[in-house]
């Protein structure tokens, strides 16, 4: 199969972006998302990479360069990562990380991180992840915060 690794075009792409969304366990529509992204677009430090195939977008990924309060230097935030689930298991996913790790490498970014959910179905991406050298290092926590 003849995938090919590039930037989104959100115009183009936002209809397979938007049902990669959904089947992360995000419910969005394209309009919104599409808002997201155009903001995001216009910050140097947030980049998204996607796989193409056939005319169509079957994978996703959006990290944010950062810099640290607690080490030395830069590191990447992997804040979305999605490989459409009629594809997982061809080397995709693992396309876009090295793409990611590539990334790093060339910008002396020594250090990358994403969160997984602790959802039983999460264990074949977590063991995904590890194989690929990634640590189970710590355990997030999030709140909504109410506003009156």
């Amino acid at each position: 199969m003849n995938f090919i690794l590039r930037p989104i075009n959100l115009e183009q792409d936002i209809e397979d972006i938007t049902n990669l969304t959904k089947q992360l366990g995000y419910p969005t529509n394209a309009e919104n998302l599409y808002d997201r992204f155009k903001i995001i677009s216009f910050d140097k430090n947030y980049h998204t990479l996607a796989v193409e195939f056939d005319h169509h977008i079957i994978a996703y990924t959006g990290f944010i360069r950062l810099k640290s309060w607690e080490i030395d230097g830069e590191f990447i935030k992997i804040q979305v990562f999605v490989v459409n689930e009629n594809y997982r298991s061809q080397g995709i996913g693992r396309l876009l990380l090295n793409a990611v790790e590539n990334f790093a490498k060339e910008h002396q970014i020594f250090r990358i991180l994403l969160n997984s959910s602790n959802r039983p179905e999460r264990e074949i991406a977590h063991k995904f992840y590890k194989d690929l050298g990634f640590e189970a290092k710590s355990t997030g926590f999030h709140k909504w915060v109410k506003f009156l």
